[in-house]
């Protein structure tokens, strides 16, 4: 059914001129949060894939366009495949009973061009609370530029810990590729890794809610005691 649904989704787009391929958001239920903390994480394993377009990473992520998976000796690694790319997380917690309190991300890449050293471009990374196209706030952004070669090549860390001012139920983790030229030879990457190197990894700090149930008997019983309240002072 899944798979029927990423077929429509991707016809539709390609007949709309839209480049982006929609999934579902993450499935996280309460059996995932343990101690408190929901942690995500992208590894070396999980970027092992016999296709450019498939693999752990295109199953969890919400929206992509114009990015494949890339191979280089031992390192794996998400990169744009064209001069304008994206793609977006979506963390959703609305089906357990819990809600996010702070967000700690990290998570590694390389930013460096062909052998001549000439392509130029920005990676940006952003989260929002909504999805919403007006409510993304920067996380980091870098156009470092150089070469490949062990002395040129220029790398960037993207990490931040994000603590939320009223609790949340989503969490949208988007990324930006806006590249000179968009050939087999850039190199403007996302979670380089190499075997065990540090992955992409999400560590949600959430906070318990009372269940639907739990709320409607404490809604319910409070009714009860305002009227009890109330009879008594009329006698």
């Amino acid at each position: 059914m899944k798979t029927r649904f990423i077929q429509i989704a991707t016809l539709l787009a390609v007949l709309m001129g839209l480049p982006a391929v929609l999934h579902a958001a993450l499935s996280i239920s309460d059996a995932d949060i343990q101690d408190g903390k929901y942690i995500y994480d992208l590894t070396f394993a999980d970027m092992t894939t016999t296709s450019p377009s498939t693999g752990q990473f295109f199953e969890d992520v919400w929206s992509w366009s114009n990015i494949a998976l890339s191979t280089e000796d031992n390192w794996k690694y998400v990169r744009a495949i064209d001069t304008s790319a994206n793609f977006i997380y979506k963390f959703d917690f609305s089906d357990t009973n819990f809600r996010i309190e702070k967000v700690d991300i990290a998570g590694t890449g390389r930013l460096f061009g062909d052998t001549t050293g000439n392509i130029v471009g920005t990676v940006s990374i952003y989260y929002s609370l909504t999805g919403n196209d007006d409510d993304w706030t920067l996380i980091t952004s870098s156009d470092n530029k150089g070469f490949t070669g062990s002395t040129t090549n220029r790398g960037y860390n993207t990490a931040a810990s994000i603590t939320l001012t009223e609790l949340a139920e989503t969490f949208w983790y988007k990324v930006v590729f806006d590249v000179e030229k968009g050939t087999a030879s850039t190199r403007y990457q996302w979670n380089r890794i190499n075997s065990t190197d540090n992955p992409f990894t999400v560590t949600f700090d959430v906070a318990a809610v009372p269940e639907p149930a739990t709320v409607a008997l404490l809604s319910g019983l409070s009714v009860l005691l305002v009227a009890l309240c109330l009879g008594r002072r009329l006698r």
